[in-house]
């Protein structure tokens, strides 16, 4: 196995790095533009090209291919059509002048990245990335994009802008893609914008399954990646389904919204971000060449895993069923209950991963990632609960701040404790028996 992801990474390189550079400027975009924050479209666009050029600069850095550069630009530019359509509608461009708008768009794209592609070749120029390093790099940014689009979920949420957009997969009977930024304000902003992102997880995740399809020898490597695809399209769909009940592409359409598909949406949102954290460690270069982990120190984490799966179920039951008259329900008092347990196994497994020293040092660091995390969960919980109880019928942006906090911090440990359980599921060196 090693032989062969030892090999040069070609154009799966460039696919990576291109679509590392999309999600890059996608979340540079979204939060620039947020309701609150509004950084001027100037600077949004210098930033933009800066990431851009930065993308160019990584593909030519190792093996000094300019043209390496030049084809990131070109696979980000692909990616980011699916918005360029939101840009042209501000414009107010009319359709024919779209077969300008597309060529002209990409070729921006890839004078951008070239450039900085360019540029890098000024600095030191590093061996080739393999396909074991280029693996491994692409799942990390699987897992940022995922917890990106988590963390917007968790503002829709904050914000109760959930149905903002009445109909799906349209947006006020416009295609999606081509539903003009300019018209995204308030909880327009937040419920549009993470059907956008969630698009772009989506193809991350696919392009990902048919990357570690092409090239990873282990077949439950491959069908863990398939089942990530699946489950990034069941996402989508409940997202969508939940605000309509059904397809909607008529203009005026009648919808039914789903909140029992709102609440499970939100829990499986963060089940498919595990899933994403686990096939990240898979295809990192230290859980395929480590040797023995200490495994009896890593028994609680199926545990673990298990109570943080409960415990986010009633936290999405608390927030989707919270209202202004009651915004601590009963599901919030087993919420925090709950919490209680879940601290105490935390730093129990925190410190029984940190402390050991038999385990690979990916393990102990994860367990000081852990204490770490649930001692900041524990800080944003309590502020996310005075700030819930003292604000009134309006959502304030400090409201929607601390709850969106405190749920995305609760994904990081979720993913923390699933990095541990796919540690102690890691298969033995032949002729090596478990504790």
């Amino acid at each position: 196995m090693i032989d062969k992801l030892n090999q040069p990474a070609g154009r799966w390189r460039v696919v990576t790095i291109g679509m590392g550079t999309s999600v890059a400027m996608w979340a540079i975009g979204y939060v620039c533009r947020i309701p609150p924050v509004l950084v001027p479209s100037p600077a949004v666009l210098a930033l933009l090209v800066v990431a851009l050029g930065f993308g160019g600069t990584c593909a030519t850095r190792h093996g000094g291919r300019v043209g390496d550069a030049a084809a990131v630009g070109f696979v980000s530019g692909v990616v980011n059509l699916l918005i360029l359509g939101s840009l042209v509608g501000d414009a107010g461009a009319d359709v024919p002048s779209m077969a300008l708008w597309i060529p002209g768009f990409l070729l921006a794209s890839v004078a951008i990245a070239t450039l900085g592609g360019t540029l890098a070749r000024l600095g030191e120029i590093r061996d080739e990335a393999s396909l074991e390093e280029t693996q491994q790099l692409y799942g990390r940014i699987g897992v940022v994009a995922t917890l990106f689009v988590v963390i917007a979920g968790g503002l829709v949420t904050s914000y109760r802008a959930g149905l903002a957009v009445p109909d799906w997969p349209n947006s006020f009977g416009s295609n999606m893609f081509l539903y003009p930024l300019a018209k995204m304000t308030g909880g327009i902003y937040y419920e549009h914008a993470h059907r956008l992102y969630g698009a772009l997880v989506g193809l991350t995740t696919v392009v990902f399954a048919v990357f570690l399809h092409r090239t990873d020898p282990r077949p439950w490597v491959r069908k863990l990646g398939i089942a990530a695809a699946i489950m990034v399209t069941v996402q989508g769909l409940m997202g969508g389904v939940r605000v309509t009940g059904s397809l909607t592409l008529a203009e005026n359409p009648a919808t039914e919204p789903s909140h029992a598909l709102a609440i499970l949406h939100g829990i499986f949102g963060q089940v498919f971000f595990v899933t994403m954290c686990g096939l990240a460690v898979v295809v990192s270069i230290p859980w395929k060449r480590a040797g023995v982990a200490a495994l009896e120190q890593l028994r609680m984490a199926p545990l673990f895993v298990g109570a943080l799966i409960a415990q986010l179920t009633f936290g999405a039951l608390a927030r989707h069923l919270a209202t202004p008259e009651q915004p601590l329900n009963l599901w919030a008092m087993v919420h925090m209950t709950l919490a209680l347990v879940i601290v105490v196994i935390a730093y129990l497994v925190g410190a029984n991963a940190r402390t050991s020293d038999e385990a690979h040092p990916a393990i102990r660091s994860a367990g000081t990632a852990i204490i770490g995390i649930v001692t900041v969960q524990v800080l944003l919980g309590i502020t996310a609960m005075l700030v819930v109880i003292n604000e009134g019928e309006e959502t304030s942006a400090w409201e929607a701040l601390a709850t969106t906090a405190h749920q995305a911090n609760g994904a990081l440990l979720l993913g923390a404790a699933g990095f541990l359980l796919v540690w102690s599921k890691r298969p033995l060196p032949t002729g090596t028996t478990r504790a």
